[in-house]
């Protein structure tokens, strides 16, 4: 993997003579394909931050031209912040920024995120984002989709395991300001693909709900009625997984690790080729030679679907990981009211424990292998509904 971040493989890419431009492109492809496929199990640590900038499109996958995008994007985004940033205080932007300034406190991990230098740095990404996406604004859960980006990138320049324990006033300004930078870009390209979860009323994370109620039902009809049953919402629940991409479910270094995958589709089986039309004497007609697309044909990045549908499946994973928890009901006794005895009416706390219990649920032990087994899960339920679409339907 190190080979193929640092361009090893694609050393000519891009910039060939015209007649080795196809092949340069060639070359390009494979080691982006091969990057991808090797970040689908799990990045490490060393190189995370570079791939993550490489698997999102922030930069090139020629390492030559690395550097000058770099500096051409981190001048852009101060420019904004030079423009911008000083109308926080207007009249027309004030709400905004103090929304922003009131959940950044709130977010974890705590000791990394109150130090005045990371606050300054996130109310600056919030705030600029917002003001260049007016469609949506600043809504709450965009805030948790800093962290991941920020922390990726800042563990690059801090010597510590535990990212609670960086120390950011030892970082040198011009890398803060890097960091600050890339984290904005590679933040932004994900809200790209996802933006419909953000704007009025949130239409994404309503339909992604209602996708998942549906989906439980498909897979595990008992679990399913058992929340009718009880007079659970998914909304009550769900709602959060989609709109924090499950970070206040899941440790930190578990959300890491799940964004590893989600930055490269999910490898799905091919579909059948079509078999080709006969020829007037009834042979078939030869296949022409695959061409390999010049460079200039290449798209700049594959657009991953993992935050935008893969999460799905994995939200139904994740709530059926608790499935016998769920159906046992061992703290949460369910009593009925005499005049429902099918219907499972809840009195006193009994639903607001099960309801209490899935938006609480036990994972702040997780590690790399809990993660890897719920991605496992979300796959196989992937590869059976949403490529088998009938067996998704009523």
């Amino acid at each position: 993997m190190c080979a193929l971040v640092c361009g090893a493989h694609c050393p000519a890419a891009g910039r060939g003579s015209a007649p080795g431009e196809s092949a340069n492109a060639c070359l390009f492809l494979l080691a982006t394909e091969e990057l991808r496929k090797l970040s689908w199990s799990g990045i490490p640590k060393p190189v995370r931050p570079m791939t993550w900038k490489l698997l999102s499109g922030y930069l090139p996958a020629n390492a030559e031209r690395r550097p000058a995008t770099l500096q051409r994007k981190q001048k852009e985004y101060f420019a904004f912040v030079e423009r911008y940033y000083d109308s926080r205080n207007d009249e027309a932007h004030q709400d905004t920024y103090r929304q922003i300034h009131i959940d950044i406190p709130r977010m974890s991990p705590e000791a990394l995120i109150l130090q005045p230098k990371v606050t300054e740095i996130f109310e600056r990404i919030l705030f600029i984002w917002a003001i260049r996406h007016p469609a949506s604004g600043y809504v709450q859960g965009i805030n948790d989709l800093v962290t991941p980006f920020f922390v990726v990138f800042i563990c690059e320049h801090v010597e510590v395991d535990d990212v609670d324990a960086a120390d950011i006033s030892r970082v040198p300004p011009d890398v803060l300001c890097n960091v600050e930078a890339d984290t904005f870009w590679c933040m932004s390209r994900l809200l790209d693909g996802i933006q419909d979860n953000y704007t009025f009323a949130q239409p994404g994370i309503q339909m992604k709900v209602k996708m998942l109620e549906e989906l439980v039902s498909r897979i595990d009809e008992p679990v399913h009625r058992h929340l009718d049953q009880h007079e659970v919402r998914y909304l009550q629940f769900a709602f959060r997984w989609m709109n924090n991409l499950l970070m206040r479910e899941v440790p930190l270094r578990c959300t890491v690790r799940l964004w590893d995958t989600y930055q490269v589709s999910p490898p799905c089986p091919a579909p059948p080729r079509p078999r080709a039309a006969p020829c007037a004497r009834g042979r078939l007609p030869a296949e022409r030679p695959r061409l390999c697309p010049s460079a200039r044909s290449l798209p700049r990045a594959a657009e991953p679907e993992g935050f935008s549908r893969f999460h799905l499946y994995v939200c139904a994973a994740f709530l059926l990981r608790w499935r016998k928890d769920i159906l046992e009901e061992r703290d949460f006794q369910v009593r009925a009211q005499p005049d429902a005895p099918r219907r499972g009416v809840c009195q006193g706390l009994a639903c607001g424990e099960l309801l209490l219990f899935l938006q609480n649920l036990p994972t702040a032990h997780w590690d790399d292998e809990d993660v890897s087994l719920l991605l496992a899960e979300a796959y196989r339920l992937k590869f059976a509904f949403a490529d088998a679409p009938n067996h998704y339907k009523k």
